[in-house]
């Protein structure tokens, strides 16, 4: 991919998954949450091994906020 389309990926993610009420963020009622939210931190994973620094924000803000929604999502 390059990064236009690495670019478009994360925009649709944060789309996706940016939501203010916690029970009802959509990668938090998949079947499997966990393989899901790993799934994303490897897209994350690999753009910051290929060095694309316009992107490494994105997706540093990206495992953040699901990190958080995670967490709480456990805790209650």
């Amino acid at each position: 991919m390059d990064v236009a389309q690495l670019n478009r990926l994360i925009d649709i993610l944060m789309e996706i998954l940016h939501t203010k009420d916690i029970k009802r963020h959509p990668a938090l009622h998949q079947f499997n949450t966990i393989k899901y939210a790993l799934l994303i931190y490897r897209i994350c994973f690999k753009i910051e091994n290929k060095k694309i620094y316009s992107l490494i924000t994105k997706c540093s803000m990206l495992n953040s906020y699901l990190y958080e929604c995670l967490e709480k999502f456990l805790k209650s």
